[in-house]
């Protein structure tokens, strides 16, 4: 399996939207609309990358994606999502090693994020990357049915890249 990572625009919008429609379970509000996603990109600072299968029939498929916003030496990850048929195979964490050693050379000190309580293999990921946990917010998602669950905060501190 070969990957590519490639930057995203929001002419990419539809594609990605499709991919994170797939990457969360239906009743979570982790699915943004085409229209949330591009509306998204004409925010400062945000930006998104994906891996695609470039080994998969013509053209390459995008079958992992992370959606950011930079705000001077610190980034958020808003998203990040891989297609369900290719899970357990390393992609998320190639992805996110990607994404961790480009905001290295960006000057970015900090990444945060929000992780649901219920996500252990989300929450595995994250802690064998390095990230720790730097706090909790109760009632932080609500489901379709307005079930709610608590999300963890995590950071992970980068080293700037030398120039």
């Amino acid at each position: 399996m070969t990957l590519d990572f490639v930057t995203l625009s929001p002419r990419d919008g539809e594609q990605l939207a499709q991919l994170n429609a797939i990457s969360f379970p239906s009743d979570w509000g982790e699915r943004w609309s085409a229209r949330d996603i591009v509306s998204a990109f004409s925010m400062s600072g945000v930006t998104a990358s994906a891996a695609m299968l470039v080994d998969a029939p013509s053209p390459a498929k995008m079958v992992a994606f992370v959606l950011s916003r930079c705000v001077v030496d610190e980034v958020e990850i808003l998203l990040l999502g891989v297609d369900p048929a290719y899970r357990q195979r390393g992609i998320a964490k190639a992805l996110l090693d990607e994404f961790m050693q480009d905001m290295q050379t960006k000057a970015i000190s900090r990444i945060f994020l929000e992780v649901r309580e219920s996500n252990a293999s989300a929450r595995a990921l994250y802690k064998s990357a390095g990230f720790q946990s730097v706090g909790e917010r109760a009632n932080y998602y609500r489901t379709k049915t307005g079930k709610t669950a608590k999300a963890f905060t995590l950071e992970k501190r980068i080293k700037v890249a030398p120039i």
